[in-house]
């Protein structure tokens, strides 16, 4: 299992993502994630349902576009990407571990999902931001942007997915600044 992270230091900017996009590439991607709700939106309490949706959309659309298979919203991984998101705000670091040292792979194999299975194939795109770069079209256009992170968003292997928004940042990473941190789950199971 790939294990990945989008560090602070990518996040740095919108004229970043603007860039790395041509203006072709910029007029498709702005057309499907319009017809994503909350797309532009940053994460707050009361938009989180609209964030996490926002973010399942555009994940579909760029799979979509790469001609990847949709992938099957599961109950366990929201929950263990929810727990992975708010766990890094809560204990104030930006990992792919718990705060009780528990990898996703651990998480995985231990929870109700992985229980049984035969065969199991799992990856996690964590990631955060601050201002603009908190939405989750910010935040998905970082991962498509970085190889190992835009594998694991588009591999065939993964059948289901869980969506984890906390509508905050690791103090010590934010520097007073608001924002949101992201964690997403992937997986198959047989």
């Amino acid at each position: 299992m790939t294990m990945l992270v989008v560090a602070a230091s990518l996040l740095n900017g919108n004229s970043q993502v603007a860039e790395a996009m041509g203006r072709k590439a910029k007029t498709v991607r702005v057309a499907r994630v319009a017809r994503c709700v909350g797309a532009y939106a940053r994460p707050t309490r009361k938009t989180l349902a609209r964030a996490l949706a926002a973010t399942l959309c555009l994940i579909e659309h760029e799979r979509s576009a790469h001609h990847a298979r949709t992938l099957r919203l599961s109950g366990y991984l929201q929950r263990m990407a929810g727990g992975q998101a708010s766990d890094m705000v809560r204990g104030d670091y930006f990992g792919d571990n718990s705060l009780t040292g528990r990898t996703p792979w651990q998480r995985i194999i231990g929870s109700r999902y992985g229980h049984g299975a035969r065969r199991l194939a799992a990856g996690q795109n964590i990631g955060w931001g601050t201002g603009g770069l908190s939405t989750p079209a910010a935040m998905v256009a970082q991962w498509m942007r970085s190889a190992p992170h835009r594998e694991i968003m588009l591999s065939g292997e993964y059948r289901e997915i869980g969506v984890g928004i906390a509508p905050a940042v690791p103090r010590r990473l934010a520097g007073g600044r608001r924002g949101a941190t992201y964690a997403v789950v992937f997986a198959a199971r047989g």
